[in-house]
Protein backbone atom coordinates (compact mmCIF):
# COMPACT_ATOMS: atom_id res chain seq x y z
CA UNK A 1 0.00 0.00 0.00
CA UNK A 2 2.84 2.32 0.86
CA UNK A 3 4.46 1.72 -2.55
CA UNK A 4 1.24 2.68 -4.36
CA UNK A 5 0.96 5.90 -2.36
CA UNK A 6 4.62 6.81 -3.17
CA UNK A 7 4.11 6.03 -6.89
CA UNK A 8 1.00 8.24 -6.98
CA UNK A 9 2.86 11.14 -5.35
CA UNK A 10 5.76 10.73 -7.89
CA UNK A 11 3.51 10.90 -10.99
CA UNK A 12 1.56 13.84 -9.50
CA UNK A 13 4.76 15.87 -9.06
CA UNK A 14 6.00 14.88 -12.54
CA UNK A 15 2.71 15.99 -14.11
CA UNK A 16 2.74 19.35 -12.31
CA UNK A 17 6.36 19.97 -13.42
CA UNK A 18 6.04 18.99 -17.04
CA UNK A 19 2.67 20.62 -17.74
CA UNK A 20 3.90 24.26 -17.64
CA UNK A 21 6.61 23.44 -20.24
CA UNK A 22 4.05 21.67 -22.44
CA UNK A 23 1.63 24.56 -22.07
CA UNK A 24 4.37 27.08 -22.95
CA UNK A 25 5.23 25.15 -26.11
CA UNK A 26 1.59 25.03 -27.18
CA UNK A 27 1.02 28.73 -26.48
CA UNK A 28 3.82 29.78 -28.88
CA UNK A 29 6.25 31.14 -26.32
CA UNK A 30 9.27 30.02 -28.44
CA UNK A 31 10.00 31.73 -31.80
CA UNK A 32 12.52 31.73 -34.67
CA UNK A 33 13.57 34.25 -37.41
CA UNK A 34 14.17 33.45 -41.09
CA UNK A 35 16.52 35.95 -42.80
CA UNK A 36 15.89 36.28 -46.51
CA UNK A 37 19.09 36.34 -48.54
CA UNK A 38 19.67 36.37 -52.28
CA UNK A 39 22.66 36.11 -54.57
CA UNK A 40 23.59 39.32 -56.36
CA UNK A 41 26.21 39.93 -59.03
CA UNK A 42 27.99 43.30 -59.21
CA UNK A 43 29.54 43.99 -62.61
CA UNK A 44 31.68 46.93 -63.76
CA UNK A 45 33.93 47.88 -66.70
CA UNK A 46 37.50 46.67 -66.22
CA UNK A 47 40.80 48.20 -67.31
CA UNK A 48 43.81 46.50 -68.90
CA UNK A 49 46.24 48.20 -66.50
CA UNK A 50 44.41 47.08 -63.34
CA UNK A 51 45.78 44.16 -61.28
CA UNK A 52 42.84 43.85 -58.88
CA UNK A 53 39.73 45.66 -57.62
CA UNK A 54 38.61 46.53 -54.10
CA UNK A 55 34.82 46.38 -53.66
CA UNK A 56 33.41 48.35 -50.72
CA UNK A 57 29.72 47.81 -49.82
CA UNK A 58 28.00 49.93 -47.17
CA UNK A 59 24.56 49.31 -45.64
CA UNK A 60 22.05 52.02 -44.76
CA UNK A 61 21.20 51.83 -41.05
CA UNK A 62 18.79 54.49 -39.83
CA UNK A 63 19.89 56.92 -42.54
CA UNK A 64 23.64 56.39 -42.03
CA UNK A 65 25.88 54.17 -44.14
CA UNK A 66 28.23 51.72 -42.41
CA UNK A 67 30.74 49.35 -44.01
CA UNK A 68 29.13 45.95 -44.58
CA UNK A 69 31.63 44.21 -46.89
CA UNK A 70 35.14 44.96 -48.16
CA UNK A 71 36.61 42.42 -50.58
CA UNK A 72 39.26 42.16 -53.33
CA UNK A 73 38.80 40.48 -56.71
CA UNK A 74 40.88 40.20 -59.88
CA UNK A 75 37.78 39.97 -62.10
CA UNK A 76 35.50 42.92 -63.07
CA UNK A 77 32.59 41.31 -61.19
CA UNK A 78 31.75 39.93 -57.74
CA UNK A 79 29.08 37.58 -56.38
CA UNK A 80 27.67 38.61 -52.99
CA UNK A 81 24.81 37.45 -50.76
CA UNK A 82 23.08 40.36 -49.03
CA UNK A 83 19.96 40.43 -46.85
CA UNK A 84 17.08 42.78 -47.60
CA UNK A 85 17.93 46.46 -47.22
CA UNK A 86 19.44 49.53 -48.82
CA UNK A 87 23.10 49.61 -49.81
CA UNK A 88 25.69 51.47 -51.81
CA UNK A 89 29.00 50.33 -53.33
CA UNK A 90 32.07 51.65 -55.10
CA UNK A 91 35.10 50.15 -56.88
CA UNK A 92 38.76 51.04 -56.23
CA UNK A 93 41.24 49.82 -58.91
CA UNK A 94 44.83 48.80 -58.06
CA UNK A 95 47.60 48.89 -60.67
CA UNK A 96 50.52 46.49 -61.14
CA UNK A 97 52.51 48.40 -58.49
CA UNK A 98 49.76 47.71 -55.92
CA UNK A 99 48.89 51.43 -55.88
CA UNK A 100 45.20 52.40 -55.57
CA UNK A 101 43.68 54.45 -58.38
CA UNK A 102 40.74 56.82 -58.42
CA UNK A 103 37.65 55.28 -56.77
CA UNK A 104 34.35 55.18 -58.64
CA UNK A 105 31.32 57.12 -57.52
CA UNK A 106 28.97 55.53 -54.96
CA UNK A 107 26.16 53.52 -56.56
CA UNK A 108 23.00 53.11 -54.46
CA UNK A 109 20.82 50.02 -54.69
CA UNK A 110 18.17 48.15 -52.71
CA UNK A 111 17.55 44.44 -52.16
CA UNK A 112 13.79 43.80 -52.14
CA UNK A 113 11.96 40.57 -51.26
CA UNK A 114 11.07 38.13 -54.00
CA UNK A 115 7.42 38.21 -55.16
CA UNK A 116 5.08 35.94 -53.17
CA UNK A 117 3.50 33.22 -55.30
CA UNK A 118 0.25 31.63 -54.07
CA UNK A 119 0.33 27.86 -53.56
CA UNK A 120 -2.86 27.56 -55.65
CA UNK A 121 -1.39 29.52 -58.57
CA UNK A 122 0.67 27.75 -61.23
CA UNK A 123 4.37 27.80 -60.43
CA UNK A 124 6.41 30.38 -62.32
CA UNK A 125 9.73 28.81 -63.18
CA UNK A 126 11.24 32.28 -63.76
CA UNK A 127 10.44 33.60 -60.28
CA UNK A 128 13.63 34.10 -58.21
CA UNK A 129 14.32 31.73 -55.37
CA UNK A 130 16.65 32.00 -52.40
CA UNK A 131 19.65 30.88 -54.47
CA UNK A 132 18.74 32.73 -57.69
CA UNK A 133 20.33 35.89 -59.06
CA UNK A 134 17.85 38.75 -58.60
CA UNK A 135 17.70 42.21 -60.14
CA UNK A 136 19.22 44.99 -58.04
CA UNK A 137 16.84 47.95 -57.84
CA UNK A 138 18.88 51.15 -57.95
CA UNK A 139 17.53 54.06 -55.94
CA UNK A 140 19.42 56.58 -58.08
CA UNK A 141 19.99 55.10 -61.51
CA UNK A 142 22.90 56.65 -63.32
CA UNK A 143 23.24 56.93 -67.05
CA UNK A 144 26.34 54.99 -68.03
CA UNK A 145 28.18 55.92 -71.17
CA UNK A 146 28.99 53.21 -73.63
CA UNK A 147 32.61 52.09 -73.11
CA UNK A 148 34.99 53.38 -75.71
CA UNK A 149 36.36 50.69 -77.98
CA UNK A 150 40.10 51.20 -78.10
CA UNK A 151 41.47 51.24 -81.61
CA UNK A 152 44.49 49.04 -82.40
CA UNK A 153 46.49 52.15 -83.34
CA UNK A 154 46.63 55.74 -82.07
CA UNK A 155 47.88 58.46 -84.40
CA UNK A 156 49.33 61.65 -82.95
CA UNK A 157 50.80 64.98 -83.95
CA UNK A 158 52.51 67.62 -81.82
CA UNK A 159 54.34 70.92 -82.10
CA UNK A 160 57.24 71.70 -79.74
CA UNK A 161 59.57 74.48 -78.69
CA UNK A 162 63.02 72.90 -78.66
CA UNK A 163 66.09 75.03 -77.77
CA UNK A 164 69.72 73.83 -77.98
CA UNK A 165 72.37 73.49 -75.25
CA UNK A 166 75.86 72.72 -76.73
CA UNK A 167 77.83 70.14 -74.68
CA UNK A 168 81.10 69.30 -76.44
CA UNK A 169 82.91 69.20 -79.77
CA UNK A 170 82.92 71.76 -82.55
CA UNK A 171 79.49 73.08 -81.67
CA UNK A 172 80.64 74.08 -78.20
CA UNK A 173 83.93 75.53 -79.43
CA UNK A 174 82.02 77.93 -81.66
CA UNK A 175 79.02 78.78 -79.50
CA UNK A 176 80.25 78.16 -75.97
CA UNK A 177 78.19 76.70 -73.16
CA UNK A 178 75.20 78.96 -73.59
CA UNK A 179 71.50 78.38 -73.97
CA UNK A 180 70.16 78.96 -77.49
CA UNK A 181 66.43 79.48 -77.35
CA UNK A 182 65.66 79.50 -81.09
CA UNK A 183 64.35 76.05 -82.06
CA UNK A 184 61.12 74.23 -82.94
CA UNK A 185 59.94 70.81 -84.12
CA UNK A 186 56.88 69.05 -85.53
CA UNK A 187 56.26 65.33 -84.98
CA UNK A 188 53.67 62.86 -86.17
CA UNK A 189 53.49 59.10 -85.73
CA UNK A 190 51.53 56.05 -84.57
CA UNK A 191 51.31 53.94 -81.40
CA UNK A 192 50.22 50.29 -81.25
CA UNK A 193 47.80 49.40 -78.41
CA UNK A 194 48.04 45.61 -78.61
CA UNK A 195 50.68 45.08 -75.88
CA UNK A 196 49.87 45.15 -72.17
CA UNK A 197 52.99 46.67 -70.61
CA UNK A 198 53.72 49.48 -73.07
CA UNK A 199 52.72 50.92 -76.44
CA UNK A 200 55.39 50.68 -79.17
CA UNK A 201 55.36 53.08 -82.09
CA UNK A 202 57.19 54.95 -84.82
CA UNK A 203 57.57 58.68 -85.46
CA UNK A 204 58.69 61.09 -88.16
CA UNK A 205 60.04 64.44 -87.03
CA UNK A 206 61.09 67.68 -88.64
CA UNK A 207 62.91 70.28 -86.57
CA UNK A 208 64.87 73.47 -86.94
CA UNK A 209 67.23 75.47 -84.77
CA UNK A 210 69.44 78.49 -85.13
CA UNK A 211 72.71 79.25 -83.35
CA UNK A 212 74.13 82.77 -83.38
CA UNK A 213 77.27 84.18 -81.78
CA UNK A 214 78.34 87.82 -82.13
CA UNK A 215 81.46 89.49 -80.80
CA UNK A 216 81.77 93.05 -82.04
CA UNK A 217 81.85 92.97 -85.83
CA UNK A 218 82.55 89.23 -85.90
CA UNK A 219 79.42 87.12 -86.38
CA UNK A 220 78.83 83.41 -86.70
CA UNK A 221 75.39 82.05 -87.48
CA UNK A 222 74.13 78.55 -88.27
CA UNK A 223 70.71 77.50 -89.53
CA UNK A 224 69.94 73.77 -89.28
CA UNK A 225 66.99 71.75 -90.53
CA UNK A 226 66.63 68.14 -89.38
CA UNK A 227 64.49 65.25 -90.65
CA UNK A 228 64.46 62.23 -88.37
CA UNK A 229 62.91 58.80 -87.74
CA UNK A 230 62.35 57.50 -84.20
CA UNK A 231 61.19 54.33 -82.46
CA UNK A 232 58.88 54.92 -79.48
CA UNK A 233 57.85 53.12 -76.30
CA UNK A 234 55.06 54.71 -74.25
CA UNK A 235 54.07 53.49 -70.78
CA UNK A 236 51.04 54.61 -68.78
CA UNK A 237 51.93 55.87 -65.29
CA UNK A 238 49.95 55.08 -62.10
CA UNK A 239 49.04 58.76 -61.87
CA UNK A 240 45.78 59.79 -63.60
CA UNK A 241 46.11 60.72 -67.31
CA UNK A 242 49.91 60.57 -67.32
CA UNK A 243 52.43 58.55 -69.35
CA UNK A 244 56.15 58.43 -70.09
CA UNK A 245 57.64 58.10 -73.60
CA UNK A 246 61.11 56.95 -74.64
CA UNK A 247 62.40 57.82 -78.13
CA UNK A 248 65.48 56.64 -79.99
CA UNK A 249 66.40 57.09 -83.65
CA UNK A 250 68.50 58.73 -86.32
CA UNK A 251 68.24 61.93 -88.33
CA UNK A 252 69.85 63.81 -91.18
CA UNK A 253 70.62 67.49 -90.68
CA UNK A 254 71.08 70.04 -93.47
CA UNK A 255 73.22 72.83 -92.10
CA UNK A 256 73.94 76.27 -93.54
CA UNK A 257 76.43 78.56 -91.80
CA UNK A 258 77.44 82.18 -92.36
CA UNK A 259 80.74 83.41 -90.92
CA UNK A 260 81.88 87.04 -90.84
CA UNK A 261 85.30 87.50 -89.21
CA UNK A 262 87.14 90.77 -89.72
CA UNK A 263 87.28 91.31 -93.50
CA UNK A 264 86.43 87.71 -94.35
CA UNK A 265 82.96 86.51 -95.07
CA UNK A 266 81.98 83.07 -96.31
CA UNK A 267 79.27 80.44 -96.03
CA UNK A 268 79.50 76.78 -95.20
CA UNK A 269 77.13 73.85 -94.89
CA UNK A 270 76.27 70.32 -95.82
CA UNK A 271 74.53 67.16 -94.67
CA UNK A 272 75.34 65.89 -91.18
CA UNK A 273 73.97 62.56 -89.86
CA UNK A 274 73.11 62.28 -86.20
CA UNK A 275 71.61 59.90 -83.64
CA UNK A 276 69.37 60.89 -80.78
CA UNK A 277 67.63 59.62 -77.65
CA UNK A 278 64.90 61.35 -75.63
CA UNK A 279 62.66 60.82 -72.61
CA UNK A 280 59.49 62.83 -71.99
CA UNK A 281 56.40 62.91 -69.79
CA UNK A 282 52.84 63.36 -71.08
CA UNK A 283 49.75 64.70 -69.36
CA UNK A 284 46.38 64.31 -71.10
CA UNK A 285 44.88 67.63 -70.09
CA UNK A 286 41.58 67.31 -72.00
CA UNK A 287 40.36 64.17 -73.75
CA UNK A 288 42.94 63.54 -76.51
CA UNK A 289 44.81 66.83 -76.00
CA UNK A 290 48.09 66.33 -74.17
CA UNK A 291 51.02 68.40 -72.97
CA UNK A 292 54.53 66.97 -73.13
CA UNK A 293 57.85 67.96 -71.57
CA UNK A 294 61.19 66.19 -71.89
CA UNK A 295 64.83 66.36 -72.81
CA UNK A 296 66.85 64.72 -75.59
CA UNK A 297 70.48 64.19 -76.52
CA UNK A 298 71.80 64.61 -80.10
CA UNK A 299 75.14 63.25 -81.32
CA UNK A 300 76.32 64.76 -84.61
CA UNK A 301 78.52 62.44 -86.69
CA UNK A 302 81.13 63.77 -89.13
CA UNK A 303 84.84 63.68 -90.00
CA UNK A 304 85.64 66.84 -88.12
CA UNK A 305 82.41 67.39 -86.28
CA UNK A 306 81.74 64.93 -83.46
CA UNK A 307 79.56 67.27 -81.48
CA UNK A 308 76.92 66.68 -78.83
CA UNK A 309 74.08 68.83 -77.56
CA UNK A 310 70.96 68.69 -75.38
CA UNK A 311 67.54 69.63 -76.74
CA UNK A 312 64.85 70.23 -74.11
CA UNK A 313 61.30 70.32 -75.48
CA UNK A 314 57.91 71.55 -74.38
CA UNK A 315 55.06 70.58 -76.71
CA UNK A 316 51.32 70.25 -77.16
CA UNK A 317 49.79 67.41 -79.17
CA UNK A 318 46.67 65.50 -80.06
CA UNK A 319 46.06 61.74 -80.17
CA UNK A 320 43.36 60.46 -82.51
Amino acid sequence: MTNKINLFIFFTILFLFVRPLWAQSQSGGGRYVIEQRYVQQLVWIGDEYTLKYEVVIEQNENGKYKTYLQEFTEEPNLLVSLPLGKYRYRIIPYDYLELPGEASKWVNFEIKPAPIVSSDAPKDETAPGVDDVIVINHDEPETQEEPEVEEPFNLFINIAWSPVIPLYGRIREIFGNGFNAVGASVRFGALYNGLQWFKPGIELSMSWYALNNSQGVDKIGIQTGITGFNFLAQKKLPFPNMAVTLRAGAALAFQVGEINIEQYSYTTGGLIPQINIEVSFLWFAYKKLYLEAGIGFNQLIGKDNHSGCLRPCISAGWQF
